[in-house]
């Protein structure tokens, strides 16, 4: 009888640190979690703390203002949300090769799922209160303030930027994964690269507009996937994931807004 044995790759405890509190964890019922995931964060991308961003000296646009506020409190919102912190999981189980493929889920409720998803969109969309127009004015007042603050300020908010391209192509546990592969794997050998179908940014659009949001953009994408239940299960794990690896990184880059524009000339 053979024996195929499975295994997931980790980081090494000691290489998960992190120098500053988890940005908004005092909001959350489970801080841990947070700590927990920012730990995960700062061993993939290694940010710098959000909350030493300079301080902005020059005043802002009522506009802009109001764009960075929203954003800072839809974060502050969000950070309170159960979903990310939940316990979740997804069992797939066969008693035989000839038996189809037994799911298992616990999950948050469709309440808490759809909660969370609407803000979710409002924070990672082109809204005018979202990360990227936010990431934008902040850039733009950066700039604006010339010499070594603007040009150690851009190099700052490039981090955060890089940081989300890469969470929409490659969730962040699986980031992890494979830095810890690449720390641990036999010098002169390929390393496995995980070839999934569908990238986070792939399934938030699937997700959201097969079912959360709206329902006929990507409601026979939805359907499709469902009619392999173990697919469908696998899938909308994957797809909350890769929100709460982005919501957290979401948090963070709303502490480097608070003191960005902490100053006396708000």
């Amino acid at each position: 009888m053979s024996e195929l044995r499975l295994e997931s790759v980790a980081p090494d405890s000691s290489e998960l640190r992190l120098d500053f509190p988890a940005p908004y964890s005092e909001l959350s019922k489970r801080p841990e979690s947070f700590e927990f995931k920012w730990k995960l964060l700062n061993y993939v991308f290694a940010l710098p703390d959000p909350s030493e961003f300079p301080v902005l000296t020059r005043p802002l646009s009522a506009e802009v203002l109001n764009a960075v506020d929203r954003y800072i409190h839809a974060c502050r919102t969000m950070a309170g949300y159960s979903l990310l912190v939940a316990d979740r999981s997804l069992q797939l189980s066969r008693a035989s090769l000839f038996e189809p493929v037994a799911v298992s889920v616990d999950m948050p409720s469709d309440e808490v799922i759809r909660g969370f998803v609407t803000l979710f969109r409002q924070l990672s969309t082109d809204d005018t209160a979202s990360f990227g127009v936010v990431k934008n004015h902040n850039r733009d007042a950066v700039l604006a303030e010339g010499g070594v603050l603007a040009a150690s300020g851009r190099r700052t908010i490039k981090l955060w930027q890089a940081a989300r391209a890469k969470l929409l192509e490659t969730s962040l546990d699986d980031l992890a994964q494979m830095k810890a592969l690449e720390a641990t794997w036999p010098k002169g050998l390929s390393i496995p690269k995980s070839e999934s179908t569908y990238t986070p940014a792939m399934l938030i659009d699937l997700f959201q507009y097969g079912e959360y949001i709206h329902w006929d953009g990507r409601r026979q994408d939805h359907e499709a996937i469902f009619r392999t239940p173990a697919l469908g299960a696998l899938l909308e794990f994957k797809f909350q994931n890769a929100q709460i690896g982005l919501t957290h990184l979401y948090l963070g880059f709303a502490k480097l807004a608070e003191a960005a524009v902490s100053g006396p000339k708000r």
